[in-house]
């Protein structure tokens, strides 16, 4: 059977029925194409005919057949329901996207907590059946109360009213202070509230939800350079948003191609670390029988003073900056894949900073958004590729230690600073960073080049009043509102 046919059989129109369809539709006979002698002197309209007057006797003319409408395939007629179907498989797609990224949020959670306790265990060597009557079961769902069923209408209303005013939801953040509380604001503001992520009005209302939150923060910062550096629940927020459907594909899109090259090469070793490569040249040695005379413990000006050592760290350094910086590049080309909302944050950052501190030049504004683009965005997944399934095996020590390196020299660019004393080591990058400044300060110039949200967004007041879709509520959640936020 022929490709088309069998897809037609299937319900889904072909190119060759959709073709023959539109043949019918627009059908003319030979006839009226064919060339006619005296076609100038044909009158564009016709001359009007008089009617027929039937004589004494004779029956009217018959009058003339109609030809059938042409029947169209079977590809064409299903179309609509072919479209409509289609619609629907996207709403389904769309909730199941919703869904499991709140799973995944909550998992990752879950997997935080247990390594916590691994830790507990391990420090203090208690039973493990009394660090795990603690931790959170999979799943987290709680049961619910025999009244919150009776309840559950009025907290619905609650909930809508505080969805459609984000400025409640923003003056809650500060009141989430801790892991757990915090954890379950994020799920509830970015998953349940503003869950649908492809949906304008959600996305909307969680932007402007992180303009109020972001606004007071920054009003409550005494400096600039210690902007978002604790791990508060709006910077949880503003993580768990740009790990959302579309910023994973954007990362898929940016960094898996470079990570899995980068990975697939198990003999690289970027080490610059001078103690790191003299420990590293005496291993080296002694598996090859020979065995090390020199002093084992020495500091970094001391293993520098080793011509092989400086050798190695020079090619090491070269190769790191190399590959640091087509990474850079891959990330500035892919700017238009950016999400308009992650773009919009950061121009939010740049105005509410400059409002607040006055006094910032560029240089400063730029590395508040790249606290944010690079150091909540970018670097998690270029230190640990293999969480998002970019690679398929985890990767070895030293290549962790490869990509963490790598991942250093691309933030201290995004934040506009140098290493000093704290990491000498790494201070053969700054040469790199001084040259690479104002590349990146033109990229957070251009991140931030987007149009607020009423112009991207055309609003519907009335649609907007009259959305009732239903919001996903937890017991804990309730709970912890009126526990936490509700004075």
């Amino acid at each position: 059977m022929n490709p088309n046919d069998r897809k037609a059989e299937e319900g889904f129109p072909s190119l060759g029925h959709a073709i023959q369809a539109l043949r019918h539709a627009v059908y003319v006979p030979p006839a009226a194409l064919a060339p006619s002698r005296n076609r100038s002197n044909v009158p564009a309209t016709p001359p009007p005919r008089k009617p027929l007057s039937p004589t004494a006797g004779s029956s009217p003319p018959p009058l003339p057949k109609s030809k059938p409408p042409p029947i169209l395939p079977r590809a064409l007629v299903g179309t609509q329901e072919f479209i409509a179907g289609q619609e629907e498989k996207i709403r389904f797609y769309r909730s199941e996207i919703m869904s499991i990224s709140k799973k995944n949020f909550r998992t990752e959670h879950q997997l935080a907590e247990m390594e916590k306790q691994i830790k507990v265990l391990i420090k203090n060597k208690i039973f493990v059946e009394d660090s795990l009557e603690s931790t959170p079961k999979s799943g987290g769902e709680q049961k619910e109360d025999a009244n919150f069923g009776s309840k559950r209408e009025q907290y619905q209303l609650l909930f809508r009213h505080l969805q459609s005013n984000p400025n409640y939801l923003a003056a809650m953040a500060p009141y989430a202070n801790d892991s757990k509380s915090s954890a379950a604001f994020v799920q509830t503001v970015v998953f349940d509230m503003y869950g649908d992520q492809y949906g304008d009005r959600d996305e909307r209302l969680l932007l402007l939800c992180f303009r109020h939150a972001l606004r007071a923060e920054i009003l409550d910062t005494p400096n600039l350079g210690s902007l978002f550096r604790a791990n508060t629940a709006v910077t949880q927020m503003l993580s768990a948003y740009a790990r959302r459907g579309q910023g994973l594909s954007v990362l898929r899109t940016v960094l898996e191609e470079p990570l899995k090259a980068l990975t697939s090469k198990t003999d690289l070793n970027l080490e610059i670390s001078p103690q790191a490569v003299y420990q590293q040249m005496i291993t080296d040695q002694e598996l090859d029988g020979t065995p090390w005379t020199g002093p084992r413990n020495v500091t970094d000006e001391q293993a520098l003073e080793n011509p092989t050592v400086a050798k190695i760290i020079d090619e090491h350094s070269k190769q790191l900056l190399q590959i640091s910086d087509n990474i850079l590049n891959r990330i500035i080309e892919c700017i238009d894949n950016i999400p308009m909302g992650m773009r919009w944050i950061c121009k939010q950052l740049g105005q509410l900073c400059r409002q607040r501190f006055p006094e910032a030049d560029k240089y400063q504004i730029g590395s508040i958004m790249g606290g944010y683009i690079n150091l909540r965005f970018f670097n998690p997944v270029i230190v640990a590729p293999d969480a998002l399934n970019f690679i398929s095996n985890k990767p070895s020590r030293s290549m962790r230690r490869n990509l963490v390196l790598i991942a250093k020299v691309l933030q201290n660019l995004s934040n506009g600073l140098e290493f000093g004393d704290k990491e000498q080591f790494m201070s053969v990058a700054n040469s790199f960073i001084r040259s690479r400044k104002e590349v990146i300060q033109s990229y957070f110039e251009r991140l931030a080049q987007v149009d607020d949200l009423e112009d991207v967004w055309e609003i519907d007041k009335f649609q907007e009043h009259e959305s009732n879709k239903p919001i996903n509520l937890m017991l804990s959640q309730i709970h912890l509102c009126q526990k936490n936020f509700i004075h």
